[in-house]
């Protein structure tokens, strides 16, 4: 088995897009920068400036082997990632054979961040008040104007009735 060793890898794959007779074949480049956390390897997926894109994926030794290659021109581009990667596991010696394996406690983190105090917030303000409603207010009714005493109101069937003949305009 190849040694695999820490430090930025490429990934080469090729692919077919489209269909038809738009289809053509498009190779992908992806470049990793490898970390070793003991039996696995701990992958950091890199962007077209060799910076950190957040994604993050372990894989087994062996399977880095068959799909990664390794790149070490870039080897000063990984030094400048590793402060960036955060603490690094640190591999645990393996037991001799037939001794009996104690459980360690977990060795404290290289850097530690100091802790801040939780950030506090302006106290709300208190709700708003609305003023309260006033009933509603009464109108004086307007009383329709009084006829003269003489004049009474005929109702409208009795003008069709007298006058309908004089409704329609005849030529």
């Amino acid at each position: 088995m190849n040694q695999v060793v820490e430090g930025i890898y490429l990934e080469t794959k090729q692919t077919q897009v489209g269909t038809g007779h738009t289809a053509s074949r498009v190779t992908f480049k992806n470049h990793y920068a490898l970390c070793l956390n003991g039996e696995e390897a701990v992958l950091y997926l890199l962007d077209d400036d060799l910076g950190l894109t957040g994604l993050r994926e372990k894989v087994p030794l062996g399977r880095v082997a068959g799909r990664l290659e390794y790149q070490p021109q870039l080897q000063e581009a990984f030094s400048a990632l590793l402060p960036k990667l955060g603490p690094r596991p640190q591999a645990a010696p393996r037991p001799a054979s037939g001794a009996v394996q104690t459980r360690t406690p977990a060795a404290p983190p290289q850097e530690r961040v100091q802790a801040q105090p939780p950030q506090t917030r302006p106290a709300a303000q208190p709700p708003q008040t609305r003023q309260t409603a006033q009933p509603p207010q009464t109108r004086p009714t307007a009383q329709p104007p009084a006829k003269p005493a003489g004049q009474q109101e005929t109702p409208w069937w009795e003008l069709t009735q007298k006058g309908a003949s004089n409704l329609l305009k005849k030529d």
